[in-house]
């Protein structure tokens, strides 16, 4: 790598094309960036007000105690090991903490490293290209249509996304040290290649395509390899010089697929039979093109519908694929420039086409934030190449008619940025998601289960009903969405029908902890303790660390305790509310339920602390409050009972024990002064 002798290297050098003059002044460079700045800046800055989306979110930042500690050794080494989302990339998670240590748990800080990081790819881009190919115009198109296309949203207004806008920063960077390493190659040179690479896989695994770019670029519009007699010489030298990159690429595929495999990621063949995989990415391929070129109805889920092709349009995927594969070969020594572009958009869109699936979706706008530069630049590129052409066959008719092009590229960047900004305001919050991906696409089982979990969220029970419903008509296999509508039915006490959704869901999936833990929670509702306990313990035994879980098993006790005080069972009710506790230490009920029945035994001292850490779990306890007022009262400490009956009326200013307490109590209160 390092031995190529100078007269090698000045061939390389000649190489490159020469730089011209108009468009590629240093001034004419600037205002383009400041272009790309501003535009871009000026569609993604509403992201900053954005909260957390249900999924993914959660689980990156808003619900992942490691991220939210910030840049701490344990946090780190973690990142380093974990598997949790069926992805090794350490250095998303290290991104993330990073932010939680500047910003906190506000998602705004997160939105704006996402921001940041699309707008250094938009640039780096621009300068890249332009560097590659001496023209600052087309390179300014490619990059604004990277930077302002409505299909990369999801890339930058989603939070758990920081990998697509991470891994590109590194993969550009990596192109800019390969040109460099180009010009003059050295082991240090070809080292800052390898290393952007595995900083691009620390942070996703999709850059396992990094070499073939190379390869690519290889063909244009660095020009090292050119069609002629010596091609497949030149061809397996230029591969075997990157062979320790493919090797890198290779340990990546390995580690992702068993980190998938591990997470239960990786969709089984029964579920997604070969011959539907190969039609669902021959659909895809076509489908992203159409996306990118009318860029409508755009949602945060597609749902996999292979297998409702018709053989018809399966065929006609396979035709234009095929065709235009054939046509980018052939255009190798007279248009290189379309050659580089498909190519480019086949092989790095290859990793997540669905050869491999992944999750139960048939594309994701996401998917093409990188892959989408080869089909830009191959418009750019082809348009520009067909105007040099007419100008030169008809210099007279197209002399009047040279702002043309420019206008109309302006009005288009104009167009898409607007477009842009629509699609981000989709993003803003959990229910205008969801609720968009539901209108613009059909069938949206998925859509329709997290719109139920958004609804949920914000107490609208009617519409999370409704919606769950649906979810389980368009997809009765469903389990989660079987237990979504116990728990839904269980809130307004329609027990029976709770049983037998949470019956349907343990017929599909007898292993599904949530549903037995809340079947559980359910029988003891119903009084049937025996029963009801049995599904907890298995609910446990199956999730032990699921705070959830715990809890349900927590309320089963207090049911039965609660059953057995009733009784006047009451050494029995206290040992199932410390069960309870044993559970779920801060589980508020537990300590009040305690605090009950020690008063009615008369054991005030241990009543007192049971209500005092009722509210120590939950500081808007009214009743707690109010019951710790009374006791405080009879023990004579008026002015501290006052304190908490006034607490009990700003928690519930209905509450009318607080309210007559409070007015004996001051009343006793003024005797005594």
């Amino acid at each position: 790598m390092s031995g190529s002798a100078p007269k090698k290297q000045q061939g390389k050098r000649r190489q490159f094309p020469a730089h011209r003059q108009g468009l590629n002044t240093t001034s004419a460079k600037l205002i383009f960036g400041a272009l790309l700045l501003v535009t871009t800046v000026s569609v993604y800055a509403q992201v900053a007000g954005y909260g957390f989306i249900t999924v993914d979110d959660g689980i990156y930042v808003s619900q992942n105690n490691h991220v939210l500690a910030g840049l701490t050794a344990e946090g780190i080494g973690w990142a380093f090991t974990t598997t949790s989302t069926g992805n090794w990339h350490p250095l998303t998670w290290i991104s993330l903490m990073a932010d939680s240590q500047i910003s906190g748990p506000n998602p705004s800080g997160y939105h704006g490293t996402n921001l940041i990081l699309h707008l250094f790819n938009a640039l780096l881009l621009f300068f890249l290209f332009q560097k590659l190919t001496a023209s600052a115009g087309r390179s300014f198109l490619v990059a604004a249509l990277f930077a302002l296309h409505p299909m990369h949203v999801e890339s930058v207004a989603w939070i758990s996304e920081r990998k697509d806008v991470l891994s590109t920063l590194f993969w550009l960077l990596g192109i800019w040290a390969y040109l460099r390493y180009c010009r003059k190659p050295t082991v240090g040179r070809y080292l800052a290649v390898a290393g952007a690479l595995v900083m691009a896989l620390m942070a996703k695994p999709m850059p396992v395509s990094f070499p073939f770019t190379l390869l690519l670029l290889d063909i244009w519009p660095l020009r090292r390899l050119s069609a002629g007699n010596r091609t497949l010489h030149t061809l397996a030298r230029l591969t075997l010089e990157k062979a320790p990159l493919f090797t890198i690429a290779c340990v990546s595929c390995f580690v992702t697929f068993w980190a998938q495999k591990t997470a239960g990621a990786v969709a089984a063949l029964d579920q997604f039979p070969v011959h539907l995989r190969i039609a669902n990415a021959l659909f895809s391929y076509i489908s992203y093109i159409g996306k990118l070129l009318w860029p409508a109805r755009l949602a945060l889920f597609y749902p996999y519908q292979a297998n409702l092709l018709q053989s018809w349009e399966i065929a006609a995927c396979l035709i234009a694929f095929a065709g235009m594969t054939m046509y980018a070969i052939r255009a190798l020594s007279s248009r290189p420039y379309l050659t580089f572009g498909w190519m480019w958009y086949v092989i790095t869109l290859l990793p997540v086409i669905g050869l491999v699936q992944i999750g139960s979706q048939a594309l994701a706008d996401r998917y093409t934030y990188v892959p989408s530069l080869g089909i830009f630049t191959l418009i750019i590129w082809g348009l520009s190449d067909l105007l040099s052409r007419i100008r030169q066959k008809y210099p007279a008719v197209m002399r009047p008619l040279l702002w043309g092009p420019p206008a109309v590229a302006c009005g288009l960047l104009l167009l898409l940025a607007v477009l842009a900004y629509r699609q981000a305001q989709f993003w803003k919050d959990d229910i205008t998601a969801w609720e968009h991906a539901v209108a613009v696409t059909p069938a949206n089982y998925f859509s329709e289960y997290n719109l139920t979990r958004a609804y949920d969220t914000q107490h609208r029970f009617d519409e999370a009903l409704a919606h769950t419903r649906e979810c389980i008509r368009l997809d009765p296999n469903r389990w989660e969405a079987y237990n979504n509508l116990a728990v839904l039915l269980i809130n307004r006490r329609s027990y029976s029908e709770a049983e037998s959704a949470l019956r349907t869901a343990l017929r599909i999936n007898p292993q599904f902890p949530p549903a037995r833990s809340n079947m559980g929670m359910l029988l003891c509702k119903l009084q049937r303790y025996d029963e009801g306990f049995r599904y907890n313990e298995e609910a446990v035994r199956l999730d032990p660390q699921d705070p959830d879980i715990r809890r349900n098993f927590a309320v089963s006790h207090c049911e039965f305790g609660i059953a057995l005080a009733a009784k006047g069972r009451f050494e029995e009710a206290i040992a199932e509310f410390q069960s309870a506790l044993s559970l779920d230490a801060a589980f508020s009920q537990a300590h009040y339920n305690l605090g009950l029945i020690y008063t009615d035994l008369k054991r005030l001292d241990e009543a007192k602390s049971a209500y005092e850490k009722a509210i120590a779990a939950d500081p808007d306890f009214a009743e707690a409050h109010n019951n710790l007022g009374v006791l405080l009262a009879q023990t004579g400490k008026i002015g501290d009972a006052i304190v908490h009956f006034q607490a009990a009326l700003r928690i519930r200013p209905d509450y009318q024990d607080a309210a007559d307490n409070l007015r004996l109590s001051s009343t006793a209160q003024s005797k005594i002064k």
